[in-house]
């Protein structure tokens, strides 16, 4: 435990390395600090050929070609050397961070609220971190550039730690001040403290004649406020036809909108519309099609995914699939966006019957009328007496498999192809959605005759399922195994019950099916849900049979234009993560709205605070490219794409060099491999999605999508090939 500079300062005289250091003047202090010019240029040194750009903060950076790059190289490993040390030395410049407050050294930052008092309880919190992180060496992380130009609260302790351990990047860094450890802890620390004060006291201002009222989000569409709509809710089980209700009402209609939650689904109806000779326009983030006439006109119908609605257009019909999805943590938004926002007379929302509440309540603040229109299952689903017990040799065709890991999905493909006649497909969310589709098609067709999935299956693909069966009833969240919750399960084990025996592939291994009455194996209608031990199938079989679990909140986060006009509001350079916590303390207080997930958002603004004279509308539109954190290319790919429209570069995709086309040439032999070609493809799509927000500076998307092709052609010859062999290991 470190101990507290802060609380015994004026109780106890300082050390007399303290002493000498603290009487050392100004000049000769500064001159010990890190300067923003020897710094960049040691960077470019460091690192040759890049472009130098002042970054916001003041310093220079380098191109994002190397960021992922400098992050790798500062991981450190190795077994800690002393931490007492290191303790000392961070005592050392909490002492004279304390001297400074008393100097009124930050003054420059103060505002009425953030006195000497709330500065000395911003240090003891500071120290109480660092001190809590250094005690679990698994909660540190590697150091990234970013970390060291912008150090914050949360990077402080893995920033600091990681001076035990000097990289090639802390290294170059810190060259000026390369053999006093010291300095560079008081360097980090005075601007993670810096940084912490700027953000309480923009958290602390309130926006400046606010004229958004952020509280109230159905005011933030007065347009469809001043329509009569009604909202006509089709709710139900999975397989219980409310979505054709509501398409069928969206064909009679002169003009409207279907709103899907994935660009596949929005283009399966897109392409349903066009084979009945309907006339429809395609619009999601990736790809827009417009039906044009004779006259250049577009056609009055379109589907999109639920992001790309557009909420300037009068519609007589909008059909909103999903719905329930209002409430999802990471996109429910989007739905909330859409609901409160959609200018149409009719407003069809598909989904499950947990959300009728809380759309009646959404509809109170709205002044819309509601309808609900209830559907039932169209055939039997039942949960079988018992359980498979891992034994593969009860497959039998329309089964489904669902596996939380995609290691094992593989595994099982291979396993069940090597011990039985049985031929295998597989979907799981890190796949290209149009090799997906094709896996799904080739189950559907018969090609396949069992399918092994992720829960990727639970929404949007038509799948002929028989027989789901659960590998597991848990799943790991990124932090350990949780139960999968009721909701899932049901929608996943509703997918069973749309089976049809196909003309084609092998139609049994052999073996007798177990657990399913006679009577009903020839009904299409009948679906079954089981699992492979006997702990998953008790699990699921309560799942299945629990109450329905009604939403409480709509997710929330404001559109661009809202989002814009509330930060306009506030004074200049108020940290825009400052704006985000203002933005969440008000919701905050709303018993309808909650604010889902922000990290992905947070992390976005991390790397992209970071391109210099980046307009906010850029930065704005960009932080909702659909690009995961996750993805070991995430801040590289992000950070030179964002410059290529800061700098106004015309490029394509091959001028990317974050982009590693090289993968393309090697052969799939592994499940890392295949990975490599499955995130080329995420990027790809990132690029798509540029494409269409800036195509003067994104250019040549024929190559593009030439390459897209390509990779999703690749991965299908791999997922249908023998090398499967190879990537899937062993099933159990």
């Amino acid at each position: 435990m470190l101990r507290s500079p802060v609380l015994r300062l004026v109780r106890k005289p300082l050390p007399t390395l303290v002493r000498t250091r603290v009487r050392v003047s100004a000049k000769s202090k500064s001159s010990k600090r890190p300067k923003k010019e020897s710094q960049s240029q040691n960077l470019v040194d460091y690192l040759p050929n890049t472009r130098s750009n002042d970054w916001i903060s003041g310093f220079d950076t380098v191109t994002s070609t190397h960021y992922d790059t400098l992050g790798k190289l500062s991981s450190h490993s190795g077994p800690l050397k002393t931490i007492e040390g290191l303790q000392d030395i961070i005592e050392v410049a909490l002492f004279e961070l304390t001297e400074s407050i008393y100097k009124s050294d930050f003054k420059h930052i103060k505002s009425p609220e953030t006195d000497k008092k709330h500065m000395k309880s911003t240090l003891q919190q500071l120290e109480h971190d660092i001190t809590k992180s250094l005690s679990s060496e698994s909660s540190l992380q590697p150091v990234t550039l970013s970390h060291l130009l912008l150090p914050t609260p949360q990077t402080l302790p893995s920033t600091l730690y990681a001076l035990l351990h000097p990289t090639p990047l802390i290294t170059t860094f810190f060259k000026d001040i390369a053999n006093k450890p010291e300095d560079q802890a008081y360097y980090l620390l005075e601007h993670a403290f810096k940084n912490q004060l700027t953000s309480i006291s923009a958290h602390l201002t309130s926006p400046q004649d606010l004229r958004v009222d952020i509280s109230n989000p159905a005011e933030w569409y007065p347009s469809a406020r001043r329509l009569k709509r009604h909202l006509i809710l089709h709710v139900g089980p999975t397989n219980s036809g409310k979505t054709y209700n509501a398409l069928k009402r969206l064909r009679e209609s002169n003009d409207g909108v279907y709103a899907g939650p994935l660009r596949l689904l929005a283009r399966e109806v897109y392409n349903r519309f066009k084979s009945d000779g309907i006339r429809c326009n395609l619009i999601t983030g990736e790809e827009v099609i417009h039906d044009l006439d004779e006259f250049g006109s577009k056609a009055p119908l379109s589907c999109s995914t639920v992001e790309m609605v557009s909420l300037n257009t009068d519609f007589e019909v909008a059909v909103i699939d999903e719905i329930q999805m209002i409430a999802d943590e990471q996109r429910g938004s989007a739905w909330t966006n859409a609901l409160l926002g959609v200018k149409a007379k009719e407003v069809h929302l598909c989904g499950e019957a947990s959300v009728v509440p809380l759309i009646r309540r959404l509809a109170e603040i709205t002044g819309d009328k509601v309808t609900v229109n209830e559907y039932e299952r169209l055939g039997t689903l039942k949960v079988e007496k018992k359980p498979l017990m891992k034994s593969f040799d009860d497959l039998r065709k329309g089964d489904c498999v669902v596996v939380f890991s995609k290691k094992r999905i593989l595994a099982y493909k291979a396993e069940i192809e090597r011990t039985s006649r049985l031929k295998v497909g597989v979907i799981y969310g890190a796949l290209p959605a149009e090799t997906r589709t094709e896996q799904a098609n080739k189950f559907n067709s018969g090609e396949y005759d069992v399918l092994v999935a992720s829960d990727a299956i639970g929404m949007g693909l038509n799948l002929r399922i028989r027989r789901v069966i659960f590998d597991d009833h848990k799943k790991y969240n990124g932090n350990r195994k949780i139960d999968i919750p009721i909701p899932h399960i049901k929608q996943i084990g509703g997918r069973a019950g749309r089976f049809k025996v196909a003309p084609s592939g092998n139609t049994s291994t052999g073996a007798e099916p177990r657990n399913t009455e006679k009577d009903d194996e020839d009904d299409e209608a009948v679906g079954y849900v089981s699992a492979f031990t006997q702990d998953s199938l008790d699990y699921i079989r309560q799942c299945m049979a629990a109450d329905t679990i009604m939403l409480k909140k709509a997710t929330l986060w404001p559109s661009d234009e809202i989002l814009s006009q509330y930060i306009s509001e506030f004074p200049n350079n108020t940290p825009i993560q400052s704006i985000i916590r203002k933005f969440k303390s008000e919701v905050q207080k709303s018993s309808l709205f909650a604010i889902g997930s922000d990290s992905d958002i947070l992390s976005m603004l991390e790397v992209l605070e970071h391109v210099r004279g980046m307009l906010m509308a850029d930065l704005l539109r960009i932080t909702t490219a659909p690009l995961s954190p996750r993805l070991p290319q995430f801040n590289s790919v992000l950070f030179e794409f964002a410059a290529s429209v800061t700098n106004n570069q015309t490029l394509t995709c091959f001028d990317f060099k974050s982009l590693d086309f090289s993968v393309l040439e090697k052969k799939l032999l592994t499940i890392d491999d295949l990975s490599l070609m499955e995130n080329l493809h995420k990027y790809l799509m990132v690029w798509l999605w540029m494409n269409n927000r800036y195509p003067s500076l994104f250019v040549n998307r024929e190559s593009a999508i030439d390459v897209k092709n390509l990779i999703e052609d690749k991965i299908e010859d791999v997922l249908s090939g023998m090398n499967m062999k190879k990537l899937g290991g062993k099933a159990k």
